[in-house]
C-alpha cells in the first residue's frame, strides 16, 4: 500500500524487479484535474528481456482510461448542471409570466368595460397559433405579446379610455399612440423583446388602413396579423361603453366580410374553422 500511495502522490510509475520472482509495477490513474487511483500489476520476469507485459504499454492504456474517466465525469457534471440551470430558468420564466399576468390584470382593472380582455385574447390566440402549427417559441411570444398588447394605454389619459361615446379626432390621435408607447415600454427587456412586433403592429390592417405604420398584407408581422383577428372577435363579443356585444355567429360573419380587407384571409379561415370544430375554445378563453 505504501508503494501505491507513493505512486499516486508522485503521479509517476513505480517499477521494480524482484529478481527471478517477477516484476511489480504501480501505475497511477490520474489527470491534471483528478486522481482516480492506481493499477498494481505483477508479472513474471522474462530473462530474454522481452517481458510479457511492458509497463510502458500499460501506462499508455492507463492514460487513455484516465482521459475516458475524466470525460465521462465532466459529461455527467455538465448534464447535472444543465438540469439545474433548466430548472432555474423554468422557475424564472414562470415567475415572469405570473408577473405579466398580474400586471395585465391590473391594467384591465383600470377599465371595467374591458376587464379580462387581455387574458381572454391571450388564451384564444395561443389556441389559434396551435391550430396553425406555430412553434413553441412563437406560441410563447404570442401568449406574452397578447397579454401586453395594450400596455401602452398606461400613457393614455383616463378621460379618453373611459369616454362613454366615440372619440373625437384629437382624442383618437392620442389613442393611436398606444402601440408605439407599449413597444417602447418593453424595449430593453430581454425576455419580452420578441413581443415588440405584435405590440407595435396589432392595430395594422390587411389593406393598409391601420396604425401606427400603415403596413399592409404580409408586411404586417404574422403574430400581429393573427392577434388582430382575435382582438376584433373578443371586442365584438364583449360589451363596450359605445355598443352592446354581438353573438359569436354575428362576429364570425363580420370577420368573414372583412377578410382580405381588414384581416388576413388565411387567418380568418383558420379561426372560423377552429370555432366551428371546437366551440369550447371560446368558453375556455373566458
Amino acid at each position: 500500500m505504501k508503494l501505491i500511495k507513493d505512486a499516486m502522490n508522485r503521479g509517476q510509475l513505480i517499477y521494480f524487479s524482484q529478481g527471478k520472482s517477477g516484476i511489480q509495477s504501480c501505475i497511477p490513474i490520474k489527470t491534471p484535474i483528478r486522481n482516480y487511483g492506481a493499477i498494481w500489476m505483477e508479472s513474471p520476469d522474462d530473462q530474454t528481456n522481452n517481458p510479457a507485459t511492458n509497463p510502458n504499454d500499460m501506462q499508455a492504456l492507463v492514460n487513455q482510461a484516465a482521459i475516458a474517466l475524466e470525460r465521462s465525469m465532466l459529461l455527467a457534471e455538465s448534464r447535472r448542471q444543465a438540469i439545474e440551470i433548466k430548472a432555474a430558468y423554468d422557475t424564472l420564466e414562470e415567475t415572469y409570466d405570473q408577473t405579466l399576468a398580474s400586471l395585465t390584470s391590473a391594467l384591465d382593472a383600470r377599465d371595467r368595460e374591458t376587464e379580462g380582455h387581455s387574458i381572454r385574447v391571450s388564451n384564444l390566440a395561443v389556441k389559434l397559433g396551435e391550430a396553425l402549427k406555430f412553434s413553441s417559441d412563437q406560441l410563447k411570444v404570442l401568449e406574452r405579446g397578447s397579454l401586453l398588447h395594450d400596455i401602452g394605454k398606461i400613457g393614455i389619459s383616463d378621460t379618453i379610455l373611459h369616454k362613454p361615446g366615440k372619440l373625437n379626432d384629437e382624442e383618437w390621435k392620442l389613442m393611436k399612440l398606444h402601440p408605439d408607447i407599449g413597444a417602447k415600454i418593453v424595449e430593453g427587456i430581454p425576455f419580452l423583446e420578441d413581443t415588440i412586433p405584435l405590440i407595435r403592429h396589432h392595430q395594422e390592417r390587411w389593406n393598409g388602413t391601420g396604425y401606427p405604420s400603415g403596413l399592409k398584407g404580409e408586411d404586417i408581422p404574422i403574430l400581429a396579423r393573427l392577434f388582430s383577428v382575435i382582438d376584433a372577435f373578443d371586442a365584438l363579443t364583449s360589451n363596450r361603453p359605445y355598443r352592446q356585444k354581438i353573438s359569436t355567429e354575428e362576429a364570425l360573419i363580420y370577420l368573414r366580410e372583412q377578410s382580405g380587407i381588414l384581416f388576413d384571409p388565411n387567418i380568418v379561415d383558420a379561426f372560423e374553422k377552429l370555432i366551428v370544430e371546437d366551440p369550447q375554445v371560446i368558453a375556455v378563453s373566458d
